[in-house]
């Protein structure tokens, strides 16, 4: 995706410091490790730290991911193009990736998209599937 900046606009404002973005802490539960995202995960920092978070649990070992959305009220085209590309990885090296409490503008986006159906998705912890 390319965005064209109007002439004079300070693409690194725009980039990295412009607007809150979701932060994303790391713990583990039963097989699962959960990324917990606290804000919104949309275009730029946000996805970008999605991506690089799974491909460092992968590369640790990890094959059982959750991304909790539960404190995440918006997700936009490049974050559902991170939860895509994360899913796409972590199937890749045999794992899973589950959806926790995705709030509901959140499914809303994936439903628009038509994605919904390929995630998987758990309201609340104790739905968590057995990790393969």
């Amino acid at each position: 995706m390319h965005t064209h900046l109007p002439v004079g606009l300070d693409e690194a404002a725009l980039q990295l410091g412009a607007g809150p973005s979701a932060r994303i802490s790391v713990r583990h539960v039963g097989g699962f490790v959960v990324l917990d995202l606290d804000g919104p995960l949309e275009l730029h920092r946000a996805a970008e730290e999605l991506r690089e978070e799974v491909i460092e649990q992968l590369d640790a070992g990890a094959r059982n991911l959750v991304v909790n959305l539960a404190d995440s009220p918006y997700v936009d085209s490049a974050g559902i193009g991170a939860l895509l590309a994360a899913r796409n990885s972590i199937q890749a090296a045999g794992g899973r990736l589950v959806l926790l409490s995705p709030q509901q503008r959140v499914l809303d986006m994936l439903k628009r998209l038509r994605v919904d159906k390929i995630f998987e998705i758990a309201n609340n912890e104790g739905d968590l599937p057995a990790a393969a």
